[in-house]
């Protein structure tokens, strides 16, 4: 019994980690989006499979969120008229965290 519950445990604390905004789930090791609605600045929340990506990934959007970002999808999977990200926008954001 114990085992089960600390199993479901895992699996809660990790569900809740994806990303702040919850496009992410807890087994999704790509990037996550953010975008400036009135800025139009876009800003990634890295991916990837290593320990702790998820809460890092998670915090990352907590504080971008906290400045008026909204997590975002990618524009061929997003909704009609949602804000989202392009290709050539996720590029741009790219280069500039390698400055």
């Amino acid at each position: 019994m114990r085992t089960l519950v600390a199993l479901s445990m895992a699996a809660l604390l990790t569900a809740a980690c994806g990303s702040a905004g919850g496009t992410a789930g807890p087994l999704d090791i790509g990037s996550v989006w953010y975008k400036h609605p009135t800025t139009g600045d876009v800003k990634e929340c890295g991916g990837g499979f290593y320990p702790g990506v998820q809460i890092r990934r998670h915090s990352c959007g907590k504080a971008l969120i906290a400045v008026g970002y909204r997590e975002v999808e990618k524009c061929p999977v997003a909704a009609p008229g949602a804000l989202c990200v392009t290709e050539e926008e996720m590029a741009r954001a790219e280069a500039a965290e390698k400055r």
